[in-house]
């Protein structure tokens, strides 16, 4: 992982509301899998709450490792401040608008049981 991408996970990371959700989100983006993530972020003093997975990772039957240069993605281009900006602002929007959902939801369970519980008041008046 280089050191924009470390910077990029760090930023990402911060914004976000909901960090485990986030981490996932990262590694479905494609900046690196989540012990990568998790790690990079440990050495900036983050996210010290997520432990790695301790698994050791696979030799890779004698091959000599490449250069980091050559492990770059050809296909993935820096992304430009601006449109990280607005992904990050779409992400906090989607949580917000999560937020409200789960709000919305707590609020119709709480109407469910009220009129579960006249219900059932109701149904043992009528059976006397």
């Amino acid at each position: 992982m280089t050191d924009k991408t470390k910077a990029d996970v760090i930023e990402i990371y911060d914004a976000a509301k909901d960090k485990k959700e986030q981490i996932t989100l990262m590694v479905k983006m494609g900046f690196g899998t989540r012990a990568q993530i998790i790690n990079a972020l440990h050495e900036a003093g983050r996210a010290m709450e997520f432990k790695t997975s301790g698994r050791k990772a696979k030799p890779q039957n004698d091959k000599t490792p490449e250069p980091e240069e050559d492990k770059k993605q050809p296909d993935r281009l820096p992304m430009p401040q601006d449109v990280k900006q607005l992904l990050i602002d779409q992400l906090e929007g989607i949580d917000a608008s999560i937020k409200e959902l789960e709000e919305i939801i707590q609020g119709k369970e709480i109407e469910k049981r009220k009129l579960e519980a006249l219900y059932q008041h109701i149904v043992e008046c009528v059976s006397y």
